[in-house]
């Protein structure tokens, strides 16, 4: 999986283009992750628009992603499947994670 990447403000936009985000794929994604963020990217918005499901590897990466930002960091989900909103909200994950519908929305809660 190749994330795709672009800046917009202070803010590092990640676009996920597998439809599933799982235990297949989870190791690539948090690599690459890693890389940006050791790269200064610690404002993130994660473009959902393509994951239609996720298991609890991909949850995990998330959770991951959030801790690794550090305390300055931020983490967003933009564009979430009904699906996954639903794993989101099961698990609570969405009171630790921020989740907005569009990507303005995120840009002007994120970028503050």
């Amino acid at each position: 999986m190749q994330i795709e990447f672009r800046r917009e403000s202070a803010c590092s936009i990640m676009t996920i283009p597998s439809k599933r985000l799982d235990y297949m794929n989870v190791n690539g994604f948090k690599n690459q992750m890693l890389d940006l963020i050791s790269q200064g990217h610690k404002r993130v918005i994660l473009d959902m628009a393509n994951v239609e499901s996720m298991d609890s590897k991909g949850l995990s990466a998330f959770l991951f992603l959030s801790r690794a930002v550090g305390p300055d960091g931020r983490v967003a989900l933009v564009s979430v499947h009904e699906q996954v909103q639903k794993m989101l909200v099961l698990t609570r994950t969405d009171r630790i994670l921020s989740v907005f519908n569009t990507l303005p929305e995120a840009l002007a809660a994120i970028d503050q």
